[in-house]
């Protein structure tokens, strides 16, 4: 048991050797009476329950999606968008070989917003997307994986991380201006956007904890922050109409 302890913590600690590592801290009631043992871990496990709640992240946007059968609300430059910021950030901590608790979270997004993707296929009717469209935006990442993995230099990393801020910039800007043009959210879903909102500001201090003031990665949640803060604003904003396009949706659905 001890040992299957110890294998999971080297593992959330991102291989660490120092005074803090989890040799020391979990032996007795060193966590508790070393400060940065304490410190450590406590900002450990608010990495990992960040992981934890990415995994859903998405999970109400893609619900309301499924339910309204529509993906108004949703463009194919902020979607494609999304999927290549939550890639790059991804890539980055992995082959910078960081803490998995510093960017584990990026994983399952990159998952979830390929999901979206595939669910704007399904259900964009304004216009819908085509099939040589589709080919097109799943050959040019699949290229996008195999040149990062197989071709980008360790001296060229910090690239993956710089090109983060301006195609999130236009990726979220694209979002904005699309509810502002439509006067509603669509399929949107408040709860991610609440849940991106804290999960940025508490990942500014975990990230400077954990990896250091590295400006590349704090810009993007310094920008994350102020994006989905003009989003939920305009949830509020926008919230009689809304409602009333879900219920639109809902009696074409029964219809």
């Amino acid at each position: 048991m001890t040992s299957l302890v110890m294998s999971i913590a080297n593992w959330v600690w991102g291989g660490e050797k120092s005074e803090v590592a989890p040799e020391f801290c979990l032996q007795g009631i060193n966590f508790i009476a070393n400060g940065a043992c304490f410190s450590g871990l406590l900002v450990k496990g608010i990495g990992v329950a960040i992981i934890a709640a990415a995994c859903l992240n998405k999970a109400p946007v893609m619900r309301n999606i499924i339910i309204s059968k529509s993906a108004a609300g949703f463009t194919q430059f902020s979607v494609y968008s999304d999927i290549l910021v939550m890639s790059n950030c991804a890539f980055y901590g992995l082959l910078n070989r960081q803490p998995f608790t510093a960017f584990g979270e990026n994983v399952f997004l990159s998952l979830q917003c390929i999901a979206i993707a595939l669910l704007m296929w399904k259900y964009k009717d304004d216009p819908e997307v085509k099939t040589q469209q589709k080919i097109m935006a799943a050959t040019c990442y699949l290229l996008y994986v195999i040149g990062v993995i197989k071709f980008l230099s360790e001296d060229y990393y910090y690239l993956l991380m710089t090109s983060v801020l301006p195609m999130a910039f236009l990726s979220r800007g694209s979002q904005v201006l699309e509810a502002f043009r439509l006067k509603h959210m669509g399929s949107n879903a408040l709860l991610t956007h609440c849940m991106n909102f804290v999960g940025s500001i508490i990942r500014i201090m975990t990230t400077i904890k954990e990896v250091g003031w590295d400006l590349a990665m704090l810009s993007g949640y310094f920008l994350s922050v102020a994006i989905n803060g003009i989003i939920i604003i305009q949830f509020f904003l926008y919230q009689e109409n809304t409602a009333a396009f879900l219920q639109e949706q809902q009696k074409k659905k029964k219809e």
